[in-house]
């Protein structure tokens, strides 16, 4: 992390301000939710409710209450929580081998955990445009496609509802810290995150947002 960067504790504190857990069972079925998108094709309140055992009418009104979900014009849900079924570039995620989308950079970070599996993640450089790739394995990246690939992050002082608008169109990976420097020195309140931090920092949110559940589980 370069020295003008907010530190490592002040990103942490800056993430807590974003969201407030939902209950245990909330938490639940959110996971479930989440899990299920993650499958590959959008969700209806029907599945959500077969996979809980709650009412239809109590999955739908559930998903009606969750912020940062988007759907179809069928009402399914097709991108929840940094993640999306339908065509999201340049943030490509394929995990079990089903091709998916991320908002951001930082959400492979997030997801992988609680999605199991191996992810491969490929996107370009923000700034040269340039393809950049990797894979995450037990909480590791490998198989980077270069040595120095770093990302670009954002606190923001006001969470919205717009969360790719205030948040999402700051976070890109970069193949190294030269580069990464030239965008967010063109993007006032963004700094350069190193992957061990984005890896640490997505344990910590993941933590937040489900604080009853082990991603094991």
């Amino acid at each position: 992390m370069v020295a003008s960067a907010p530190s490592y504790e002040e990103i942490v504190a800056g993430l807590r301000t974003a969201n407030e857990p939902l209950e245990p069972d909330g938490q639940r079925y959110a996971l479930t939710l989440l899990r299920a998108l993650a499958e590959g094709e959008p969700v209806s309140a029907a599945m959500l409710a077969e996979r809980t055992g709650q009412l239809p009418a109590q999955a739908a009104g559930f998903i009606d209450r969750l912020p940062g979900i988007y759907r179809d014009d069928d009402g399914r849900v097709i991108g929840m929580w940094g993640l999306a079924v339908t065509e999201f570039p340049p943030h490509r995620y394929r995990i079990d081998g089903r091709q998916l989308f991320t908002w951001c950079a930082w959400d492979p970070f997030i997801l992988t955990d609680w999605l199991g599996g191996t992810a491969e993640v490929s996107s370009v450089d923000a700034h040269t445009e340039e393809p950049v790739g990797f894979r995450l394995e037990d909480g590791r990246v490998v198989d980077l496609s270069h040595p120095g690939v770093v990302l670009s992050f954002k606190l923001v002082d006001e969470w919205t509802s717009d969360v790719i608008g205030s948040f999402c169109h700051f976070v890109h990976y970069f193949t190294d810290e030269r580069s990464a420097r030239v965008w967010t020195d063109a993007h006032p309140g963004t700094f350069v995150l190193s992957l061990d931090d984005a890896i640490a920092l997505g344990q910590v949110w993941g933590r937040q947002v489900f604080p009853d559940l082990d991603p094991r589980g």
